[in-house]
């Protein structure tokens, strides 16, 4: 059984029988599968505004995962009926919107990995539906798709990995049954696969953020689990191997305050991986069991599958105080009187999928509090906006809705490119629109918070035109003689501007008509950028005195002349 392997129910029960923790999550999926045993089978139901049948599939999967971890804890087999229950409702829709294949994708992983596990229980007559359709409904539209080079096949984004794990899931399970057809799938799945797994960095970051590469991660992880499971772990691609460190990636972008890093469209509120416990297994690395706990959210069935005990408090990892990932984000933390600041800033390019005209962005939290905030993302139903002729027309992509100094908005060519020194780190931001060279750096403050300094020189002699800097907040904002303070009371900080001399900023709301941003306020300035560049640090801090100014604009000096000297080479 995928998953479950020969001994793993027998191996759960003494799990739970002597890990008090194990026990309580238990407990839970099993209550969840008696919630699902009350209610109808799956419907099929399509999202009138998107055209997907997403949330059909993905309850689907989770009815599975969570049916088939309560049987395998309590060997109640009516458990086990109920997954077919659900497998055989879902292999009776007309189809399963091929059309939006991650649908496809997903929905055939659910019924294959079911079909796995109540195989011995199941009529022949269910077997044969169910087989037929994952035949008629995912494997020949698959088959189609990846012989025509559709899009999803080709992108390389978050889609390639779940339409192909989810396609080489159901061929890998399925394969005894109908092998030619499985093979021939396999053989064309695998290699994009292979492919987009090249996309994970070293270090297990995801271009497209954290929440899209949870996504990505949880069907490579299945369609690796189903190979293995079918005997072809000799098929599992060598790249594989850079995600048990994506637990990294995860952990590095949410911030103390529980929020995630939005960049993008990603949502301020990361769902929890279900895989946590699959990274620990295999980088066999202490914080990764350490986070499979920490992370925010409820337990998931998989996570009994891969358990490791929570460790002690006091033996918790230290966190890094800088984390650099070449899928294009920076983070950086520190500690000053018993609190943590903690900043998240997003390098990259703009032709990432999902991304907004953004770089150099940043969020900033101090304890449980996020002070310097992002936007967010447009509804994902709003007409066009996954059209490149028209995703820019909306604000929420547009460079002026974030964390930035600048001139005009971003181009799609726009690229930032990470430069790490000591506790420091700079952004390049190259843009062959836009007037200016752009160097965004972020460092601790000389007494207490946090320091984001921009060294902006025109690319052409005299003055170039001015820049609007601005961030976002959605905690009370106050003005006292052009020193904003965020906060209330004993929690609150100030945000001061100096351009070089200090330079009042302006609390102004961020759309009057629109009352989604009621409660948020942006904080900006315009500049003026001199011939010889303008040199702007803004410090929060909860502290009083200034920046170490010269110290760090001779700092990003140092480094612009290196780096725009051989960009000038190069070109």
């Amino acid at each position: 059984m995928m998953l479950f392997g020969k001994n793993k129910p027998d191996g759960l029960r003494r799990l739970l029988a002597q890990s008090a923790h194990a026990a309580d999550i238990a407990r839970t999926i099993v209550a969840r599968a008696d919630d699902i045993g009350r209610a109808a089978p799956i419907e099929r139901r399509i999202d009138p505004a998107r055209g997907t049948m997403l949330e059909t599939s993905r309850l689907a999967g989770e009815r599975v995962f969570t049916l088939g971890m309560a049987w395998a804890v309590t060997g109640h087999a009516a458990f086990r009926r109920r997954i077919v229950s659900e497998i055989t409702a879902a292999a009776r829709f007309p189809d399963w919107n091929r059309q939006i294949f991650i649908d496809t994708a997903e929905m055939a992983a659910a019924v294959a990995i079911g079909r796995n596990w109540v195989q011995p229980v199941m009529a022949k007559s269910e077997l044969a539906l169910v087989d037929d359709a994952l035949l008629r409904h995912a494997l020949l539209p698959g088959l189609h798709s990846l012989r025509g080079g559709s899009g999803w096949a080709t992108a390389y984004t978050n889609w390639t990995l779940v339409c192909c794990g989810g396609l080489i899931a159901a061929a890998a399970l399925t394969r005894s049954a109908m092998p030619e057809t499985c093979d021939e799938l396999l053989d064309l799945a695998l290699a994009p696969f292979r492919s987009a797994l090249c996309v994970f960095d070293a270090k297990g970051g995801w271009p497209e953020g954290a929440a899209y590469g949870a996504y990505a991660a949880r069907y490579a992880v299945l369609a690796i689990e189903a190979l293995a499971e079918a005997g072809l772990s000799h098929r599992v691609p060598d790249e594989a191997d850079r995600l048990p460190a994506h637990w990294r990636f995860q952990r590095a972008l949410v911030g103390p305050s529980g929020q995630g890093f939005n960049a993008g469209d990603e949502p301020p509120v990361h769902e929890r991986s279900p895989m946590l416990g699959w990274f620990a297994t295999r980088s066999r690395e202490e914080g990764a069991a350490a986070w499979q706990w920490q992370a925010p959210g409820a337990a998931h069935a998989f996570d009994l599958l891969w358990y490791h005990a929570p460790p002690e408090p006091s033996v918790s990892e230290a966190l890094p105080r800088i984390e650099l990932f070449d899928a294009g984000y920076a983070i950086l933390r520190h500690h000053a009187d018993g609190r943590e600041w903690y900043l998240a800033a997003r390098a990259g390019c703009n032709t990432t999928n999902h991304c907004h005209a953004d770089l150099g962005s940043f969020v900033l939290d101090l304890g449980g509090n996020r002070l310097v905030c992002d936007l967010g993302r447009e509804d994902y139903a709003a007409p066009g906006y996954f059209d490149p002729a028209r995703r820019a027309s909306y604000f929420l992509t547009q460079t002026r809705a974030h964390n930035v100094a600048f001139a005009d908005e971003q181009s799609k060519e726009a690229e930032a490119t990470i430069v790490a020194d000591g506790p420091r780190i700079v952004l390049d931001i190259r843009d062959p629109a836009s007037p200016f060279r752009h160097l965004r750096g972020f460092a601790p403050g000389e007494n207490g918070g946090v320091v984001v300094a921009d060294l902006i020189v025109p690319k052409r002699g005299g003055d170039g035109p001015s820049v609007l800097w601005q961030c976002h907040t959605q905690v009370a904002a106050s003005d006292s003689n052009g020193r904003v303070r965020l906060g209330d009371g004993g929690q609150a900080i100030s945000v001061r501007l100096y351009a070089p001399a200090e330079h009042p900023l302006t609390i102004e709301p961020v759309a009057a008509d629109e009352d989604r941003f009621s409660q948020i306020r942006r904080l900006t300035a315009r500049l003026a950028v001199p011939a010889d560049g303008l040199f702007v640090a803004c410090l929060f801090s909860d502290r009083e005195g200034e920046p170490a100014q010269q110290a760090l604009e001779a700092w990003m000096r140092q480094i612009a002349s290196v780096r725009w000297h051989k960009q000038s080479e190069e070109a």
